[in-house]
């Protein structure tokens, strides 16, 4: 039952501080940019964010075929 009201509360959350966030925003330099705020860490964990994701969805297909994955 936990895990239904958790998911309820996730799936609520996220649209309504989506909307309430893009009130903030004034022009479209805003979002591409975190109007200018973005940090050294923020700026560093997106990055960081962004290069192991591509990493992961790219290097599937040659971890397929790795020995132990074979038959």
């Amino acid at each position: 039952m936990a895990y239904y009201f958790t998911l309820a509360f996730y799936l609520l959350f996220l649209p309504a501080s989506g909307l309430h966030l893009t009130r903030r925003l004034k022009k479209e330099e805003d979002f591409l940019g975190a109007g200018r705020n973005l940090t050294t860490p923020g700026l560093v964990g997106t990055w960081l964010a962004t290069w192991i994701g591509s990493g992961d969805i790219f290097s599937e297909p040659d971890e397929a075929n790795w020995p132990p994955f074979t038959r």
